[in-house]
């Protein structure tokens, strides 16, 4: 090759022939050497290494490097290089340096200790701590035999410190067991053998086991025992925010319980040099003479701390993300066939991956052939590679390094999915390409992701290769076509050029009254795009134009399912950040219609920009359809200004493929009816005052920064958080990080200062309350002689979530919670989310259960949703009262009503374990009062059965007289409900128990000077801290951050516990099923006995079932009994099996009742068979081509099913006008035949 001789004739001096020296300094510019030759100030730019073509050791060309080794390889950042030169300084060693001691102060505050002193590195760092702790020569530490300090240090303690390690096994998570470090501390009775104890240490997190981060618990217990016996403890904390991000404990959290600790700036923060130890004031003095001893002084130092500071400011921030990459980096290297990654081990930048017996291939030879492509990583061991992931790979990195172990593994093409061996076009063919295009009117587009590979590789200039191409771009990844055909591949729209897909972009000409008709024809030839990603935005799909020049509609297919990662990514525009709202939408059940064309929809929704379409500036006005303007009191509040901003786009799930949605975007840019642009960082007239100064902040961020506090989050990590949230829009900046903070911290101090009484009488400071906050309240009544109190509660992302999630499902009710304790009694709304957990979406705070009273809140509450979308219904709803009113429920909602049994269970074995202290008469007690409850269906007696309970149990007076005072008045109401009304779940009842001790726990920490009593507590408590909890839980998972948040939020119902356990773990007792046996998966010392087994009565002695909670040891007994004959089956399938049998009786012959229960029968039949048709199904064309011809009328006969072949929209308005006006006068004949 000709760069080969060029590369040559540059070392050596040769003479270079004509021909070659064009190509020379063509390419001069994009060479660079991996060996040790001095680098340019360019190439020395860490932000620009990964996009060099370079030569490796061997002279082979590479076009990235991505270098995996370690999170110390980052490069120093402009804003890192800025900083180091202007940075203050004086001398360090005096203790004069400004910067140092910003530095170390701002670190000793993160960790919560009293002060902190720079070092080199992070090995100095261990090194002064350890021999500061052990000022006597031959002092011994407990060590893990893995740790960063015994293994990769040199041994410094011993050689130059004289300390005496003493090592103790590192588990695979990098903890040590407590046991062991207490069996190793020395007895000091023993001094004259045995070396004295002085110091534990930890590694958090620990590099060796893969960065695994060790609990605040683990912690906090390793302290306790160091005290116990006078030690010290000090953690090396090289890696110590990634612990904090990855658990999402705060770090000074996680180092409470430490003495000291070493802060490594230069691994995950990326700093160029650089570590803080940080203790106390008088541990720091000492530490600061050793600095001195062992070299570690420097005199001008700020200037690496001012770099230091900004890898803190900058970089924090970004950890989050490096894990996210390690674990898909993590999953993607566990499929290939050779490799092997535990991906639970992965909770941080560091993956571990295990080279496989047979794949014939050592970890040296795979790291030189991974350095061939430019993939640079680290052996962690015989067949075991490390890799690193740091701030500056991004996740097309993360994907090129699969590509590359892909290609080392299996020999396969050089890019990872490719499958043309990045084989290069020809000029000849990208021209004939080119031809095609302009014959049929397209346009050619060049993803040259390798084009300066093709045009190494050819001796071609790129600009030739190009010529024939409208437009060129350097993409990282193309489309797989194997088919060289010209005509075919011009006919899809889709080529290959070393890698490069060759996309031509339609336009279509059409006139507007016609581009309706246009798209509907075209939507079978579109085809359905899915980009990678998470989130896509309307700049990642190629879109299709209908109209002409000046006004046009840009159309593009995408799977339904990606909907709501599309919206996420126009929300996310750097220029103009927004949030879109649901301004229209409309449903239609499938098989509603007889005729269809190609675009009609199942459902239509179009979503404006939340800066539109009203424009409340100057010279805007509300629109007609507005009954109501939205509050703009709060002028400096940009985002919740109106600004008459246009663009809108229309989603519609198509009615024949309803996994496709037809995206039409009437207007993408975001301009106002004049076309200046109205909102983001490039309006002129942006409102309020300093408003251009201000970073945007949306909706959501706001939400999630108020959470956070509210929660009691540190504010350090609120701050983080929120200027996370905010880079996504304005990039990283010091000014944006200084207004951050000063917002979170203002927002803090407004929240910490905000109180619930704005009134010093209650009722007053309710409707003080109602007037501020008229958006969250759907009804409000107050009291007077003829009314009682209703307070009606539902905030704007509730009501999203009561669209969203009780839609076609069920919602249920949390009746009387706080009726003894509370001044009214809360009454909860819930819908169950994705994850069936119970979530709150109105709160009702009233005393009356009256019928009229309910319907009225029912109904607002009903309105208010309609209000947004006319189609929403729910299928069933979940009441845990018996004596409720479900009459406003069935009128209002028209569903069916279930009666859930959590309640009367929680309310019998919680009062059942108070009275009585006997653990086997409590067993029997409430067994017999289950058997009583399954007795509704028996047919036998249940007060008799009552009567011989009293009887049996006479000695238990105090629970007798309860029993009797409480209970007995109730029970015929009870078993009346349970016999009327279908029975909920367990998993239901689950939830909905978990939902009220949530409640319970949140409202009843605050119950001092009589809190309880004012309802304005109440609302402020809900509205706060409840409705934030609820909103971090969902944003956490569905965003996949806060993972502690997440899997507290996961493991919120005891349904969920309950499916973690193994069926291994449990054992039935096969002689009378009297109970059943589970093993506890902490402690396998541990067994729980769970009595009656099969029954929601069963009865466990773990400590949540003996607070009268439904724990996962019996849903798991019960979800085992389910299967087995010998048990009865549950109430709920007893009471749905009910039902059934009682359609079935048959009436009384030749009656008008056998014809009705015929017709209900073969109604429900039909309708359970199409439902498992279109369950079972996944063409629904086939469904519809197969429903038998129904005749509607005389005229126009048709096929149900059958597409019209009419088009879709008439040629004039008169047409319009006269059709409607048919259907009128037909209606009308129809009523006069009728009367």
């Amino acid at each position: 090759m000709w760069w080969r001789r060029w590369i040559g004739v540059v070392n050596v001096g040769y003479w270079v022939s004509p021909k070659l020296r064009a190509p020379m300094r063509r390419w001069s510019r994009y060479l660079r050497f991996h060996g040790s030759v001095s680098k340019s100030p360019q190439q020395r730019n860490g932000n620009r290494v990964n996009r060099e073509v370079k030569l490796t050791h061997s002279g082979k060309m590479v076009v990235r490097t991505v270098d995996l080794r370690s999170d110390t390889v980052t490069k120093p950042t402009e804003a890192m290089r800025n900083a180091m030169a202007n940075a203050e300084v004086d001398d360090d060693v005096l203790g004069y340096d400004p910067t140092a001691q910003r530095l170390e102060a701002e670190i000793a505050r993160i960790m919560g200790k009293e002060a902190g002193l720079f070092v080199p590195s992070g090995t100095m760092g261990n090194l002064i701590s350890v021999l500061t702790h052990c000022q006597i020569r031959g002092s011994e530490i407990i060590i893990g035999d893995y740790s960063h300090i015994h293994i990769y240090e040199n041994g410094g303690i011993s050689t130059i410190g004289g300390v005496h390690p003493r090592t103790v096994k590192n588990n695979e998570d990098g903890t040590m067991d407590l046991d062991l470090i207490e069996a190793a501390i020395r007895d000091p009775s023993f001094e004259i053998c045995y070396p004295t104890t002085r110091l534990i240490c930890l590694e958090n997190s620990h590099a060796h086991s893969g960065g695994r981060c060790l609990s605040a618990e683990y912690t906090d217990k390793v302290g306790e025992l160091a005290k116990k016996y006078g030690l010290k403890l000090h953690i090396d904390g090289a890696r110590i925010f990634n612990a904090s991000v990855a658990l999402g404990v705060p770090v000074h959290r996680l180092v409470q319980a430490a003495d000291t600790v070493s802060v490594c700036l230069s691994k995950g923060l990326g700093a160029p040099v650089g570590s803080v130890i940080v203790g106390s004031k008088s541990f720091i003095a000492r530490a600061k003479i050793l600095r001195k001893t062992l070299g570690g002084g420097m005199r001008q130092v700020g200037v690496l701390c001012a770099a230091a500071f900004i890898a803190l400011q900058e970089n924090l921030v970004k950890l989050e993300g490096d894990h996210r990459k390690a674990k898909i980096l993590a999953a993607e290297l566990n499929k290939i066939k050779g490799l092997k990654v535990d991906i639970a081990a992965v909770e941080t930048n560091i993956v571990f991956c295990d080279i496989l017996k047979g794949s014939k291939i050592s970890e040296e030879e795979m790291i030189k052939t991974l350095e061939q492509h430019g993939l640079l990583i680290l052996p962690e061991g015989p067949l075991r590679i490390r890799f690193v992931i740091h701030h500056q790979i991004s996740e097309s990195d993360v994907h090129y390094a699969v590509s590359c172990l892909q290609r080392a593994l299996g020999g396969v093409a050089e890019e990872n999915g490719d499958k043309s061996g990045g084989r290069c076009l020809s000029v000849e063919y990208t021209d004939k390409v080119g031809d095609l295009a302009k014959k049929y009117g397209l346009r050619l587009h060049i993803d040259g992701a390798r084009i300066f590979n093709a045009s190494v590789a050819l001796g071609v200039p790129i600009h030739r290769l190009v010529q024939a191409a409208d437009s060129v771009s350097q993409a990282l990844a193309g489309v797989t076509e194997e088919n060289d055909d010209t005509e075919h591949l011009c006919k899809t729209l889709c080529c290959r050029c070393a890698f490069i897909p060759i996309t031509p972009c339609r336009y279509r000409d059409n006139n507007l009254s016609s581009g309706k008709m246009a798209i509907v024809e075209s939507i079978p030839d579109l085809p359905v795009q899915d980009p990678p990603g998470e989130d896509f935005s309307a700049s990642d799909l190629n879109w299709t134009k209908f109209g002409n020049e000046e006004r046009h509609d840009d159309v593009a297919l995408i799977p339904y399912d990606r909907v709501d990662a599309f919206i996420i990514g126009e929300c996310c525009n750097v220029e103009y950040p927004t949030r879109f709202h649901i301004e229209r939408s409309r449903k239609r059940s499938r098989g509603s219609l007889k005729e269809y064309k190609h675009d009609e929809y199942l459902e239509y929704r179009l979503y404006w920009c939340s800066f539109g379409p009203e424009n409340y500036g100057e010279g805007g006005g509300i629109l007609p359809s507005r009954r109501y303007r939205l509050n703009t009191r709060n002028r400096a509040a940009r985002p919740q200004s109106m600004r008459g901003c246009t663009c809108h786009f229309i989603v519609k799930r198509l009615y024949a493929r309803p996994s496709i949605a037809l995206l039409i975007y009437n207007n993408m840019r975001h301009v106002n009816k004049s076309g200046f642009v109205c909102h983001g960082p490039l309006d002129r007239d942006a409102i309020g005052p300093g408003a251009k100064k201000i970073t945007y902040i949306s909706n959501g961020i706001q939400q999630q920064t108020m959470s956070m506090i509210y929660l009691g989050i540190p504010e350090e990590n609120v701050l983080a958080k929120h200027i996370e949230g905010i880079q996504r829009y304005c990039g990283s900046d010091a000014k944006v990080n200084s207004l951050a903070a000063q917002y979170v911290h203002k927002l803090g101090m407004i929240i910490k200062r905000s109180t619930h009484e704005l009134d010093l009488d209650d009722q007053a400071s309710i409707r003080l309350w109602v007037e501020r906050n008229k958006k969250s309240v759907f009804f409000y009544q107050d009291t007077s002689e003829n009314n009682p109190f209703i307070l009606g509660i539902q905030t704007e992302w509730q009501l999203q979530q009561m669209i969203r999630f009780g839609d076609r499902s069920l919602m249920a009710a949390d009746s009387t919670f706080g009726i003894k304790k509370l001044k009214y009694p809360l009454c909860t709304l819930l819908v169950f989310d994705s994850r069936q957990h119970a979530l709150p979406v109105a709160w009702i705070i009233t005393r009356t259960i009256a019928k009229p009273d309910v319907s009225k809140w029912m109904k607002a509450l009903h309105d208010r949703v309609h209000a947004v979308d006319p189609t929403w219904k729910v299928n069933g709803f979940l009441t845990d009262d018996a004596a409720a009113e479900i009459d406003p429920i069935r009128e209002i909602f028209s569903c069916p009503v279930l009666f859930s049994l959590w309640r009367i269970r929680r309310s019998w074995l919680r009062n059942i374990i108070k009275k009585c202290s006997n653990i086997e008469v409590q067993r029997e007690i409430f067994k017999r009062l289950g058997d009583i409850v399954y007795s509704i269906w028996d047919g036998s007696d249940p007060f008799v059965a009552l009567e011989e309970l009293s009887q049996d149990f006479v000695d238990q007076m105090a629970f007798l007289q309860y029993f009797k005072a409480t209970w007995v008045p109730k029970f015929e109401m009870w078993l009346t409900t349970m016999r009327t009304l279908p029975l909920a779940s367990q998993e239901a009842s689950g939830a909905i128990e978990a939902y009220h001790v949530k409640l319970k726990i949140r409202l009843y920490d605050d119950s001092h000077l009589g809190a309880l009593q004012r309802a304005d507590w109440l609302v402020h408590k809900l509205t706060t801290e409840l409705h934030s909890s609820y909103w971090l839980d969902r944003y956490a998972d569905e965003s996949d951050s806060f993972q502690n948040v997440k899997e507290e939020y996961i493991a919120t119902t005891s349904w969920h516990r309950a499916l973690q356990i193994p069926d291994a773990a449990v054992t039935m007792n096969c002689k009378d099923n009297a109970f059943a046996k589970v093993l506890s998966q902490k402690d396998s010392n541990i067994t729980r006995l769970v009595w009656n087994p099969g029954s929601e009565f069963a009865h466990c002695d773990c400590e949540w079932s003996m607070q009268g909670n439904l724990c996962k040891h019996v849903i798991k007994v019960n979800m085992i009994c389910g299967n087995l004959q010998s048990y009865r089956p549950s109430m709920s399938f007893q009471s749905f099996n009910e039902i059934l049998v009682s359609l079935s009786r048959k009436p009384v012959d030749d009656s008008i009742a056998l014809d009705l229960s015929t017709a209900w029968t073969h109604q429900m039949l039909d309708q359970i068979r199409k439902l498992v048709e279109l369950n079972q199904s996944n063409d629904i064309g086939t469904i519809v081509n197969n429903m038998p011809l129904r005749w509607v009328a005389k005229k126009g006969r048709t096929s149900v099913g059958r597409p019209s072949t009419l088009a879709l929209l008439p040629s004039g308005s008169n047409n319009i006008s006269s059709s409607s006006a048919a259907k009128k006068s037909q209606k009308r004949k129809r009523l006069s035949r009728l009367c």
